[in-house]
Order: structure tokens, then sequence, then C-alpha cells
């Protein structure tokens, strides 16, 4: 699979480099600029993988005059540091991790699951880059924090393993969920939360400490949890689960010509993630399969029903965070923006819920 990836890899970016694809010439672009990187997460993880092929692209197309000192896998930082090192200035570009940005960042909280790849990528494009009421808030936020968000990226579809057989959510009422970050919608949902960090996660699933995890497919599948319960659920709901990622005075120290070249690689390295995920979640699921895991798809009733309990739960808690914070225009507006573009309106999803609250 790994030989696969890589080949479709390099022909993709043959592909971009030779369909048109032009940039300033090397010494049209300014001094040139060797940019520490980071990345805590495996390098056989997609997170990994789309990283690089990102900085291959930075670097051909700008002729070396954009170089990366790589540090890769997890040798000098985990995914919870890889945030802090690149706004802090220990390094100056690297993949962060969704779930850590909106542990910082109130107005990044929102913008959450969609129906499909397809539509949490729109989705995120729209609210974060497109729209310029909510992109201005959003990437104000992250700025004054020290980062430069370029672009977002897929990761796949949802995943939860159990130990036992499951087919719905419903089946998983009364049992433990164990998650590193969040579990509000789960906790209306009747589902006991219980707080595991993601390395631990394999051994509480062999030992019965908690009786279910989930993520996304490909990271199901690259932390081995199906080994351990067997079961797998997959949902169609999906949203973007990394941003690369600047600091922002390495960001502004830039000709904007290197900083349209980045830019553009970003953002032609997020589109790319909805081809590799494809890829990578066919050869994930067949590999699971073959070792014995049992997949079962969500209906359809089942996602939309989860996506606007997480909607409506999420406004609350967000909102809370946001009042608290004195920023609760800012995440008024970046809200609406997000459940105008779904087709939802939060007087109904109240009412929708409302035995849950």
């Amino acid at each position: 699979m790994k030989k696969m990836l890589s080949l479709v890899l390099a022909l993709v970016m043959c592909l971009s480099l030779c369909c048109g694809v032009s940039f300033a010439a090397e010494d049209d672009l300014g001094d040139p600029v060797v940019l520490d990187v980071s990345c805590g997460f495996a390098e056989t993880e997609q997170a990994s993988q789309t990283l690089t092929y990102c900085m291959d692209l930075i670097e051909e197309r700008s002729g070396g005059n954009i170089t990366f000192n790589r540090m890769m896998g997890g040798s000098v930082s985990s995914p919870l540091e890889d945030p802090m090192n690149v706004a802090s200035g220990a390094t100056q570009f690297g993949c962060i991790l969704e779930a850590i940005l909106m542990q910082q960042f109130i107005t990044w909280q929102y913008a959450g699951n969609a129906r499909s790849l397809e539509e949490a990528h729109e989705l995120s494009n729209y609210i974060y880059f497109e729209n310029p009421e909510t992109a201005e808030i959003c990437q104000a936020e992250a700025e004054a924090a020290g980062l430069k968000i370029l672009a977002g990226q897929v990761t796949g579809h949802n995943g939860i393993v159990t130990r036992e057989p499951a087919a719905s959510y419903s089946d998983l009422v009364g049992k433990t969920y164990g998650t590193e970050i969040g579990g509000d919608t789960f906790q209306r949902m009747g589902i006991s939360v219980q707080t595991i960090s993601v390395p631990d996660e394999y051994e509480s699933l062999s030992r019965g400490v908690v009786d279910s995890t989930g993520a996304s497919l490909t990271a199901v599948y690259a932390n081995k949890w199906y080994e351990v319960a067997p079961y797998v659920l997959v949902s169609d709901a999906t949203k973007e689960s990394f941003w690369l990622a600047m600091n922002i005075d390495a960001w502004n120290s830039l000709t904007p010509a290197q900083q349209e070249l980045i830019e553009t690689a970003c953002k032609e390295t997020g589109d790319y993630s909805l081809e590799y995920t494809d890829i990578y979640e066919s050869d994930a699921i067949a590999a699971m399969e073959e070792d014995g895991a049992t997949i079962t798809y969500l209906s359809a009733e089942d996602v939309d029903w989860n996506n606007g309990l997480q909607y409506l739960t999420n406004y609350d808690t967000f909102g809370g965070l946001a009042a608290a914070q004195g920023k609760s225009e800012e995440f008024e507006t970046v809200a609406k923006a997000t459940l105008d573009y779904l087709g939802y309106d939060i007087d109904s999803l109240r009412e929708t819920y409302a035995d849950l609250y």
C-alpha cells in the first residue's frame, strides 16, 4: 500500500508541474529560505504523508529557493506539541491537528462535521478562506496567536471501533467511549465518556477500560485499534482534520512571490487530500477486513441525527466559551454562516433534540 501511495504522490506531483502551473523564476523569488519543520505523526500516517507531499511540491516549484529542514515521524515532537512549535517560532511550518486548533481558537471551533468529504472540504474553504466576513475573523484570531493558517485537509470518514457488535449509535448507549478531547455529544446521547490519550487507547480497549473509541478511519487503521476492538462503525460524517500552517513572523518575512508559491501549494495539497483519502481508506478497510475486523456503515439517518446533535451541543458549549472570552459576536457570525451553509437552523435543532436537553 505504501508503495502504491508513493507512486500516486509522485504521479500527481509530476502532473501538477507539467500542466501549466508556473511561478516566478528562482531569481525572482528573493533570498533563499530554509524552514524548520517538525511532525509528530508517524511517517505512514496521512498527516505526515501529505505534509511531505506539500514540502516536495514547494521545493520543486521554487527550484530550491524554499527548502525544509525536516524532522519527521515524531523524532522531536508529538502532535500535541506541533502547533506550539510553529506558533512560537521553534519551527516555521507544519501540520496541525484540528482538535488542538479547536482548543486554542474559539472561532475555529464550530465548522465541524459535514455529510461527505467533499462537503467538509468545501465548508472549510468557505468559512476560513473564501467568505470575507468569517475568514477575516478566524484568520485574525490565529495570527494573533502566531499562526498563519494556509489550508485544511480531510483525513477520511469517521470511524468508531467497539469491543462488541454495534450497528448504530444507539448500540453505544450505556457503554464507555474513550477520547482525548471532547465527547459532549456522546454524553448527551447517554454514552459514558472517559478521557484517554491516543497512545493509551489501544491498551485501554484491550483491557476493557473503555468499550469504544473513534477517529478518522485512517487513524483507526494506523493505530491498529481494530485489533482489540474488531467492530468498526463507518460514518459518512467527516470534517477537516489537519491544517497546514506557518509561523506568522516567518510568513511575514517572505517575499510576496514566496508567499504566493507556498499558499498555492498548500491549497493544492488540501485538494489532493481528497484523492489521497480515497486511496488510503479503501486500502485500510480492505486490510482491516483481512485481519478479521467487521466493517459496518452507519445509516444516513444515523449520521444526520448525530451531526445535528453535535452542532446544537457545540453551539451551546462553544458559545458559552466565546461569551467568557468576550467574543460572542465573532462566534455568532461564524456559527450562523456554518449553519446556513449546511442548511441547519438552531431553533429547529433545539426542537428536534428537546428530549436530550
